[in-house]
């Protein structure tokens, strides 16, 4: 059975607004509020539960080889986002996601290629889950990549977006550098040499939330170097999902993008895999170090 752990907010007001988004880049703490989303319905006092879903995958890698493991929200719950980590020092070195996005309403899949034989490591999946005292119902909006790499998937009106992911069917030779909440939906970027389409996802709902936002906060990660870039909510807020996005200064590899283990915070970790070897030219030029930012997709209750 999966692992659940709790994020809990009582909220009370006498009545509720719309859960409002509109993305904050650079910045470290930072947080901002958009234009008006979808009507809410008046309600009384409510409780909101956001449940992490987590399942795990254990592979022992003699050869190159890709792993998926799924988490699955409870019953009673609706999906809102999801995320995923991977542990295992030589293996995650070398090792990159094909995917992390909802694989139905109630799922979310992560997908990890590593293109060269490695240790042993353990991929993790992790699904953001919603109980609350009111009605809530998701879809999954999908769209495909364009052929810069980047792309949008947009929630429809009447709706609000509460996290998304992506995709790649391809052998990962492209790395996803960015997958996040964006004013006009779920954004993704992708870096590489020739660009092959993939798929991007936007889960957006409908209920009675109230004024939300996008939280930041932003790391530097240094040459052969390991930092965490850590987004957290207003304390009056409860954390719905989160992304990320990193400037290539270096070479990018995601160890992890999911909710803080101790407190409503979105972390990402990342590995800035470059490092500086003498060839028969000489060492390369050093570059700069890699910028990261965390989102944290935050919701709240007036009143609250």
């Amino acid at each position: 059975m999966p692992k659940l752990s709790r994020r809990w907010l009582a909220v009370v007001g006498a009545s509720f607004t719309s859960l409002l988004f509109m993305a904050a880049c650079g910045s470290t703490g930072t947080v901002t509020t958009g234009p008006s989303g979808a009507t809410a319905t008046p309600k009384s006092a409510a409780q909101v539960q956001v449940t992490q879903a987590v399942n795990s995958l254990s592979i022992a890698n003699s050869s190159a080889s890709d792993g998926s493991v799924t988490a699955t929200c409870p019953s009673g719950t609706v999906l809102l986002g999801g995320g995923y980590s991977f542990t295992g020092d030589d293996n995650a070195k070398q090792s990159f996601m094909l995917a992390s996005y909802p694989a139905g309403t109630n799922t979310w899949t992560v997908t990890e290629t590593n293109p060269q034989a490695g240790g042993a490591m353990t991929l993790y999946a992790y699904a953001e889950c919603l109980k609350a005292s009111f009605n809530v119902t998701t879809q999954i909006q999908s769209a495909t990549s364009g052929s810069n790499g980047t792309g949008t998937a947009s929630c429809p009106g009447g709706t609000i977006l509460t996290g998304g992911g992506f995709n790649q069917s391809h052998d990962g030779s492209n790395v996803i550098f960015g997958s996040y909440p964006a004013s006009d939906g779920w954004r993704v970027s992708q870096v590489g040499d020739i660009h092959a389409a993939y798929q991007i996802d936007a889960v957006c709902a409908t209920g009675s939330f109230a004024l939300g936002s996008i939280a930041t906060g932003a790391a530097s990660v240094a040459n052969n170097a390991t930092g965490e870039a850590d987004a957290s909510c207003p304390s009056s807020q409860i954390l719905l999902s989160g992304g990320y996005n990193s400037a290539q200064g270096g070479q990018f590899v995601g160890l992890a993008d999911k909710a803080g283990d101790s407190a409503p915070k979105w972390s990402v970790n990342v590995l800035n895999s470059y490092s500086i070897t003498s060839g028969p030219g000489g060492a390369p030029p050093t570059p700069t170090p890699m910028n990261v930012t965390a989102y944290g997709v935050c919701a709240s209750v007036s009143g609250a």
